[in-house]
């Protein structure tokens, strides 16, 4: 008989579930960054080297935009099976699942298609040189032909999740990263396909998570059924139910992508290596935000099945235990930010002027980190509720603002690019100190039997 990973969260001791899913969420959120970090680091050894890392870092944007329409399947899949676990309805557990799957390969065409017929207006619209558009087209091209491999892994990441278990992800990115730098060493140094190259090793890197998981789950190892029993294949309702909770997540991921677009093409007035500095410093500050999202990713479940059997109160306690929890390594990262960024920038890039703005970039974001805990853990405890509107309401507008900041403040000649960096910390600190009293205010508390069914 298969050993069944999920995990009753509502009942217990709160910390020592929030640390069994935290830690394996943690790692799992960090071994996931490496994707990134392992494309920017071997585009340095592209032909031409700077504009394809200028490629492939500022395009980091480009996937967060496309991560939103991600979160359009993704979200509402994690909010109803984890729900509904809670509230012991595990057929309709399993229907949100199957149904989560099938929305996000109808979403993932839609958005190839709409990839596919604006890909030169992409690179435009954050200022790239001729050499740099040229390498984010060869990249782009094919993400967007690969699509369905991009949303189906973080939809199969919110099932695990929101049935308890947090370590089959891990062992699963784990696997992800292996055949990514795999996939990157034999396309740059064997077959030298440049950034074509990359692309195609992150979608086999995609095919593998999507493969393994999917035999896990047939095993019966989640406790959860994806085989067809009864019904439509496609149920529209279920749809319509996932879009609209996922609606406001993923308009903000899609825009926090679209206004960094932005943001890159007023970095680009100083020049490609402030430029590509942004982009390689963002991936790095990734480090430390993929590991807050680790926590966030233990507070959604969390909060979403003690909401479903009832018990919001235990809910709200796990979330701020979670939240203090996350405050450690954000703390410990800022300090490292500032006063080390140089080793790690020294690893990333040869490029003396990128290093030098990537530096500047991560000691001044250093002092935002505890508060992005804060907006992170909070964000996710209100999907787990599927009370998603908040975080869209506190995360739009002070995002958007980032723009009009960042092109006043850069304009003065004493602040230069220094001021660009100050408005993406600034703001950071606003986001979570609004989510988190937006989160204790406890509206989201309130019963949702439309969810549970």
């Amino acid at each position: 008989m298969a050993v069944n990973t999920a995990r009753d969260l509502t009942t217990g001791s709160i910390p020592r579930h929030a640390i069994a899913l935290a830690i394996p969420a943690v790692v799992s959120a960090l071994v996931h960054n490496l994707y990134g970090l392992n494309d920017v680091y071997f585009s340095q050894f592209i032909g031409n080297g700077k504009a394809a890392q200028t490629a492939i870092s500022n395009n980091l944007f480009t996937l967060i935009q496309i991560f939103g329409f991600i979160q359009l399947a993704a979200i509402g899949t994690l909010t109803l099976v984890s729900r509904r676990t809670g509230a012991r309805n595990h057929d309709g557990a399993d229907h949100a699942a199957r149904q989560g799957l099938g929305f996000a390969a109808a979403v993932s065409l839609l958005t190839a298609g709409l990839g596919l017929a604006t890909l030169r207006l992409i690179p435009a619209s954050m200022g790239m040189a001729e050499d740099v558009t040229a390498e984010s087209i060869s990249y782009l091209r094919v993400i967007f032909l690969g699509m369905p491999l991009m949303f189906l892994p973080p939809v199969l990441d919110s099932i695990f999740r929101a049935r308890g278990d947090t370590r089959t992800p891990l062992l699963l990115h784990v696997l992800g990263v292996g055949g990514n730098l795999v996939g990157n060493t034999i396309a740059v140094f064997v077959l030298d396909l440049g950034t074509m190259g990359i692309a195609c090793s992150t979608l086999f890197s995609r095919l593998l998570w999507v493969i393994v998981a999917l035999i896990v789950i047939r095993r019966g190892r989640l406790g959860i059924r994806l085989k067809r029993r009864a019904g439509p294949i496609a149920d529209f309702g279920i749809w319509w139910r996932l879009a609209r909770i996922s609606l406001p997540i993923a308009a903000r991921a899609f825009l926090f992508g679209s206004i960094y677009q932005m943001v890159s093409r007023i970095t680009s007035q100083f020049g490609s290596e402030a430029q590509n500095g942004l982009g390689v410093g963002i991936r790095l500050e990734g480090i430390c935000f993929f590991i807050l999202v680790g926590f966030g990713m233990a507070a959604g479940p969390l909060v979403g099945q003690n909401l479903g059997a009832g018990k919001p109160e235990r809910a709200e306690k796990a979330a701020w235990v979670t939240a203090a929890m996350a405050a450690v390594p954000a703390v410990l990262f800022s300090l490292f930010f500032y006063f080390g960024p140089n080793f790690i920038m020294d690893a990333m890039t040869a490029d003396a002027g990128t290093r030098a703005h990537g530096i500047d970039y991560l000691r001044i974001v250093s002092i935002c980190m505890i508060f992005t805990a804060m907006e992170v853990v909070f964000a996710n405890s209100f999907v787990g509720a599927g009370d998603t509107l908040p975080p869209a309401l506190v995360d739009i507008p002070i995002t958007a603002m980032r723009v009009p900041l960042a092109a006043w403040l850069s304009s003065y000649p004493s602040i230069g690019v220094h001021g660009i960096w100050w408005t993406i910390a600034g703001t950071a600190i606003a986001r979570g100190l609004l989510m988190a009293i937006w989160f204790r205010r406890g509206r989201w508390k309130r019963a949702r039997p439309d969810l549970d069914r």
